[in-house]
């Protein structure tokens, strides 16, 4: 248990809650209201939703989900970073899945992106090689 908690939890907590209320939906649920109470959890539940069928289809459901929720923050990432304002420079991006355990806490990495104005590469492997 980690520290501040009463109980045990399971994975991601917006990707559980996500999860348990688009799987049964026969249609999208609400697009986020940029005016609306919580925003980030309706798009969660956007990206669940149109990935439900990867999700349900997996051994881990939950850890798919992460997964999931994983990918398209990578992607956003992605669209965001210009790399034609580097002047020469270069930018590190270094994702991946943190898991909460106890006594310790571990971190997956899934990627380690050099990014220049020549594009990208995963140095990830070169890293841990």
């Amino acid at each position: 248990m980690r520290i501040g908690q009463t109980e045990e939890t399971t994975a991601c907590g917006a990707a559980i809650g996500a999860y348990n209320k688009v799987k049964d939906l026969r249609s999208p649920p609400v697009s986020p209201d940029p005016n609306g109470f919580d925003t980030q959890m309706q798009h969660i539940n956007q990206v669940i939703w149109h990935n439900r069928q990867r999700i349900e289809a997996s051994d881990a459901p939950i850890a798919e989900a992460t997964y999931v929720l994983y990918e398209h923050i990578r992607d956003y990432i992605f669209e965001i970073v210009n790399t034609k304002d580097l002047n020469g420079g270069k930018i590190i991006i270094l994702g991946g899945i943190y898991i909460n355990n106890d006594p310790y806490d571990y971190f997956e990495p899934k990627m380690c992106i050099c990014l220049d104005k020549y594009g990208r590469k995963d140095i990830l492997n070169e890293l841990f090689a």
